[in-house]
């Protein structure tokens, strides 16, 4: 979590309250601390730097920065057409950066892998070995390939940084318009505080939406961001302007406004927050109260799939493997 953004649910000693999920371990602690994780985005070897990527990040923090004080400080609601395009990009990016994320990559990889060489069977790893990653294997390395990759999730897939930053840096340009092209409301509150967590941007499902249909991007009624203890950024529901205006017009801002505080509203944001929390929640230390006693369990599995077999049985889904190696 960018340190700047932290300093929004702190004191001015930039102290923060910290919740680790399931709840049983609270405390307090600088900002600074509780946006430690070394190396996350290192890239060892790049001619600029191994913290190259950081940089890149750090001067989009910056330029969010101004736009998030124009908002909580100064009161400045809509933005201008610029700040607006500054802070969607810098919403889509905070979306795709976090560990949520480069977990949710290692373990789509993992079960495809799991669901590849499980189809394949036993007397097709040699071959998939040879045909994925051009290696030649013996028996008992085959074997050790088959009983981690037909596990249950799949095999360990550890996802260097470099590929997790080719992924934001392919999907922002095509997400983006999935935050921007959505109208804004914001909610500034002056009795009651938001919380937030470590991934704070969480999507709200759409009640319409069919019982097996996931919540994504495209499909969420909304989006909620806590841009600080006092002030909530929503991004609401698209389907009332279709047909009506492009989503070009909507991302002008055009449509954005103020939406009125209230008891209700506040707690749709800590609710969605907590729901989306995958390890920690963070608070004001004068907010402890607002913080329940039962939490969710943390989360480690970021996808749900459903119709793959428990287990593979070694025989191949589809006849015979179509090769072998020796």
């Amino acid at each position: 979590m960018p340190n700047f953004y932290l300093k929004g649910f702190a004191t001015e000693a930039n102290q923060i309250g910290v919740v680790q999920l399931p709840g049983t371990r609270r405390f307090i602690q600088a900002t600074s601390d509780a946006t430690i994780q070394k190396d996350f985005y290192a890239i060892p070897g790049h001619a600029d730097g191994p913290d190259v990527f950081e940089k890149g990040l750090s001067e989009l923090e910056g330029d969010a920065t101004k736009i998030f004080r124009k908002i909580t400080d100064d009161g400045v609601w809509p933005l201008s057409q610029a700040d607006r395009e500054v802070l969607a990009t810098f919403l889509t990016v905070q979306f795709l950066r976090g560990p949520d994320q480069r977990r949710h990559m290692e373990q789509t990889i993992a079960l495809l892998t799991r669901l590849e060489v499980g189809a394949g069977g036993k007397a097709g790893v040699k071959a998939w070995a040879k045909r994925e990653h051009g290696l030649s294997v013996s028996p008992d390395q085959a074997e050790q390939i088959w009983n981690e990759a037909t596990q249950p999730g799949g095999p360990p897939i550890k996802l260097a940084p470099v590929g997790h930053i080719r992924q934001m840096l392919e999907l922002t340009p095509e997400l983006i318009r999935y935050f921007a092209a959505r109208p804004w409301q914001i909610y500034q509150f002056s009795r009651r505080s938001l919380l937030t967590c470590d991934a704070p941007v969480s999507l709200i499902p759409n009640q319409h939406a069919h019982g097996d249909e996931g919540t994504g991007l495209m499909n969420a009624w909304a989006i909620t961001v806590p841009l600080s203890r006092r002030t909530g950024l929503l991004l609401g529901d698209p389907e009332a302007l279709f047909g009506k205006v492009s989503g070009a017009e909507v991302s002008t801002g055009r449509f954005d406004h103020r939406g009125e505080p209230s008891t209700a509203v506040a707690r749709m944001f800590n609710d969605a927050t907590i729901g989306n929390a995958r390890q920690w929640i963070y608070h004001h230390p004068d907010d402890t109260a607002i913080v329940p006693e039962k939490l969710p369990e943390p989360r480690a599995m970021e996808i749900q799939t459903s119709g793959a077999p428990e287990q593979f049985s070694g025989e191949p889904f589809f006849g015979r493997p179509s090769e072998t190696a020796s």
